[in-house]
């Protein structure tokens, strides 16, 4: 029988890339979306999915819902603080990010839900001088870094104290199709549109993660094979400098970019190192990134290209 899977932020970024891999291949998935949520990423495939509209923060209303479905999985990408320089609200942060985790545990857990797929961040690491693993503690250097910190604990305690099949996939920089306001989809666009960029640092680095290596994680969980709150790091593996990537997009571009470093603050406190050390999910998870960034970039490049009316009419 197939499974019932149900999603939250399932119009972002990842979340609809997530939505429309699994209506790729066969699944009808429920989307829990506000009542102000923006579907445009997945307007030309709508009546393949089941959009309810519910608050992770309405308790009572999420128990019901959640009970009445009896997801086999639960993929939990709703979050709040992505984009830091859009969304500095901490107490939204507080809310959405940790609030809401632990209404839609203990709403699963209720359910009998038999997997709960977390989403975690890079960020929860904070300020390291050495390749990021998993049993490295948590040192955020930002907000919105600390809620996903402590929701991450919040869903290791749950596996621990009602034995629940859970899975935190900690994502480093991911880029790809339908990205917006990250810094790869700002380059892209700016460069399509011919449009002046100012950037800050150059040499500010990432491990930047293409959507379509990030979606063979999620996937994999539909197997069965359960883990209890294990953190997986999902990353290239690899840290590029910004500059880095710039001149690889300028290379698919064809020309250069109007770009000014150093006309912009950072939103955050910039680390050294920011590379995954991805052994644990290469050995236990049997996953390992296929495309490097001049491959990702590029079909990320060609992908904005062809699509740019989305962008054009300013959603």
């Amino acid at each position: 029988m197939e499974k019932k899977i149900l999603i939250t932020g399932g119009t972002g970024f990842i979340g609809a890339n997530l939505v429309r891999k699994l209506t790729s291949i066969g699944y009808k998935p429920v989307l829990l979306i506000r009542k102000n949520s923006n579907i445009w990423r997945l307007k030309d495939i709508k009546n393949k999915v089941v959009f309810i509209e519910s608050e992770i923060l309405n308790k009572p209303q999420l128990n019901k819902i959640i009970l009445k479905i009896k997801p086999n999985i639960i993929y939990h990408l709703a979050v709040y603080g992505t984009i830091v320089a859009q969304q500095r609200d901490i107490n939204e942060a507080i809310d959405v990010n940790i609030t809401g985790t632990m209404n839609l545990l203990e709403a699963s857990r209720k359910a009998g839900c038999e997997y709960f797929i977390n989403t975690g961040s890079s960020t929860e690491y904070g300020q390291k001088e050495h390749i990021l693993k998993e049993t490295d503690l948590p040192n955020p250097s930002t907000f919105y870094g600390a809620t996903k910190a402590a929701a991450t604990l919040l869903v290791q305690e749950y596996a621990k104290s009602y034995d629940m099949s859970v899975a935190i996939l900690r994502l480093f920089s991911p880029y790809g199709y339908y990205d917006k306001d990250r810094f790869i989809p700002s380059v892209i666009l700016h460069a399509l549109q011919n449009k002046h960029l100012d950037l800050s640092s150059p040499d500010f680095v990432r491990d930047f993660i293409f959507i379509d290596d990030i979606l063979e994680v999620y996937l994999y969980f539909l197997s069965g094979k359960k883990y209890f709150g294990e953190i997986f790091n999902i990353g290239m593996g690899q840290q590029h400098k910004l500059k880095e990537v710039v001149q690889i997009i300028e290379n698919h571009h064809k020309k250069k970019i109007d770009i000014s470093w150093g006309k912009k603050l950072p939103h955050q406190f910039e680390a050294k190192k920011w590379e995954a050390d991805i052994d644990k999910a290469e050995k236990l998870l049997n996953w390992k990134p296929r495309f490097g960034i001049n491959e990702g970039l590029l079909k990320t490049y060609t992908w904005f290209r062809y699509h740019l009316k989305l962008y054009n009419s300013n959603l």
